[in-house]
């Protein structure tokens, strides 16, 4: 029954990828079609150790990391993808045109990364960054909390 309720719906409201716009199964737990998660430019192989990009001659720290030790107020960072193309209009969609639903497909990835590179080991709380409330309450969320809230639930399923 509940499968038949779910093809009256998609008949009228398809799902479609929040990047590309193809059609997506009614079933489908993501909003991003394979072929463009396939496109999002994986951070992986060599990395600088405090920022986390990619160093493509080796080493352990990038230019900027090793030039400017203090530019980053924090001690170790790891991003799952580079901030480039549609990857870059996706996170901007996320964050400033009300796709929180988004959460969940960025939420897996960032989970497994924080595992691979032993973020989650250690980890007692998962604290999101605070938005201004002026922007809180003109966005309606707080993507990070969603983000936070997201790797937590993958976290605890997972223990």
């Amino acid at each position: 029954m509940k499968i038949f309720f779910l093809r009256i719906v998609n008949f009228f409201y398809p799902v479609t990828c929040s990047v590309c716009g193809d059609d997506l199964s009614f079933l489908s737990q993501t909003k991003i079609c394979g072929k463009c998660k396939e496109s999002f430019s994986v951070i992986k192989n060599l990395l600088c150790q405090k920022c986390g990009m990619p160093l493509y001659d080796g080493g352990e720290y990038c230019y900027t990391c090793k030039k400017y030790p203090k530019e980053y107020a924090f001690d170790k960072m790891r991003s799952v993808y580079l901030y480039k193309d549609s990857l870059r209009s996706l996170i901007l969609k996320f964050k400033y045109s009300d796709r929180s639903f988004l959460a969940k497909d960025f939420g897996l990835p960032m989970y497994e990364t924080m595992k691979l590179h032993s973020f989650y080991n250690d980890a007692e709380f998962i604290i999101p960054v605070p938005l201004n409330i002026v922007r809180r309450i003109k966005r309606g969320y707080n993507q990070a909390e969603l983000l936070a809230n997201e790797i937590s639930i993958k976290g605890t399923s997972a223990r």
